[in-house]
């Protein structure tokens, strides 16, 4: 078996080895809204849980300093 010689490539060609083709996502409307109410959702919880737990912590640095 002989050994090939490498394809030359075209001066000015990407360097980049070619990736495989993006899939198109073709979402309804209904589908996009309902993701971005999920997203805001979620959002909203990780809001209040970082509120909670800072005034957790504001509390409990409150006694320690009462003490």
């Amino acid at each position: 078996m002989k050994n090939l010689p490498a394809p030359k490539r075209m001066a000015g060609a990407d360097k980049a080895p070619a990736s495989t083709p993006r899939r198109q996502h073709s979402f309804s409307l209904a589908e996009r809204v309902a993701r971005l109410a999920w997203m805001e959702c979620a959002d909203g919880a990780t809001r209040r849980d970082l509120a909670a737990s800072a005034a957790r912590k504001a509390a409990a640095d409150k006694a320690d300093k009462a003490d």
